[in-house]
């Protein structure tokens, strides 16, 4: 399949593609990711493409999968968030509960700033392991991150009250 073979047949269905990667990751960001992903891979596997009968239903399929992955990450990384940490405080009850609300608070988070959050907060990653993990730039780390604890914290403080 050369060049315009595949604008023909697979880039007609990006719009489709990136409503099924919306609604299945919930992120207009992590749903643009999932369509570009999709696109590469269909790109890199355009010789082998070539003779299927319904390039719409391959590209929703290829985009599936791919946001499957991404589920399945997420999935991850929360259950490293809720692995018991040890930590140290007066009233460890206390303790645990607040962690137990600020991870209840962090799944309402938007995609890339839970992820960040998770990742450092709960997952201890420094910011060039989220850096490499993610494939974002450092600065857009930074960014997300200080969203992120920005938003907890309104949210923490109104929870409180």
């Amino acid at each position: 399949m050369n060049r315009e073979e595949f604008k023909q047949s697979i880039l007609p269905h990006y719009r489709h593609m990136y409503g099924i990667a919306s609604a299945m990751l919930g992120d207009s960001e992590d749903a643009c990711d999932a369509v570009q992903e999709s696109m590469a891979r269909l790109w890199e596997k355009r010789d082998e493409i070539g003779g299927i009968n319904n390039y719409e239903v391959f590209c929703l399929r290829v985009v599936k999968n791919v946001c499957l992955d991404k589920i399945k990450l997420r999935r991850q990384y929360a259950d490293l968030a809720e692995a018991d940490r040890p930590v140290a405080a007066s009233d460890p009850t206390e303790t645990r509960e607040t962690l137990n609300v600020v991870r209840r608070l962090a799944r309402t988070l938007s995609g890339s700033q839970r992820e960040v959050f998770m990742m450092a907060t709960f997952g201890e990653c420094d910011n060039d392991e989220i850096v490499r993990a993610t494939g974002l730039s450092e600065s857009n780390v930074r960014q997300l991150l200080s969203r992120a604890r920005k938003r907890i914290k309104e949210l923490y403080q109104s929870y409180e009250r």
